[in-house]
């Protein structure tokens, strides 16, 4: 059967993310984006422990909570290529800032579906971009998936991308040019996808 949580490396250097912002901080729109990030259909979760397959413990609804704890919670995303592999959740609670929901694919796991090399810390960009573009894209549609029932005020997709930027820099200066980093930006009511327009 596959190794999806258990398989050696698998949780390990680094995750891609989608970051969510919440300002100001609020337990209900935390909750409601942690509850609904986990109904995308390319999501299979979640589960509470990392060291056991999923067919090895038992499926779960995110409790409220789990808010008020740095516990992740696990699950599958099928990727583009439709490979399956391991994600998580997490929540950083700024003090006297903003609330970020994390959701993330670690670099160990992307290794079994895509040739990601020594990403980010390698000089090779070109090779990068078809996997990048495939799991922005979907990243973007997880991040409209709940910002339709749970509206945030700033998405951010990229390499471990909590907290790089927040939502009043936009409204001060606008989505920076270029940027190695994709946004999205609530206008109007309408969440708009700026894709990145740079490599590191």
């Amino acid at each position: 059967m596959p190794q999806y949580f258990t398989a050696n490396d698998i949780w390990n250097g680094g995750f891609y993310e989608l970051a969510l912002e919440f300002y100001p901080p609020s337990n209900q729109r935390l909750y409601s984006a942690l509850q609904n990030i986990w109904k995308h259909p390319a999501l299979d979760g979640c589960y509470r422990e990392s060291s056991k397959e999923p067919t090895e413990q038992s499926h779960i609804s995110p409790q409220e909570s789990e808010i008020d704890t740095r516990h992740h919670l696990y699950g599958l995303i099928t990727l583009p290529n439709i490979k399956q592999v391991a994600c998580g959740t997490f929540q950083v609670r700024e003090e006297n800032g903003s609330d970020w929901l994390g959701f993330y694919v670690p670099m160990g796991a992307l290794a079994t579906a895509y040739d990601v090399k020594g990403f980010p810390f390698d000089s090779d960009r070109e090779s990068h971009e078809v996997w990048r573009r495939e799991l922005d894209d979907l990243l973007s549609t997880i991040g409209r998936f709940v910002f339709a029932a749970s509206p945030f005020d700033l998405g951010l997709i990229d390499h471990e991308c909590s907290g790089t930027a927040y939502a009043e820099d936009i409204r001060q200066n606008g989505i920076p040019l270029p940027s190695h980093t994709g946004y999205l930006w609530p206008e109007n009511s309408n969440l708009i996808y700026y894709p990145r327009t740079s490599h590191y």
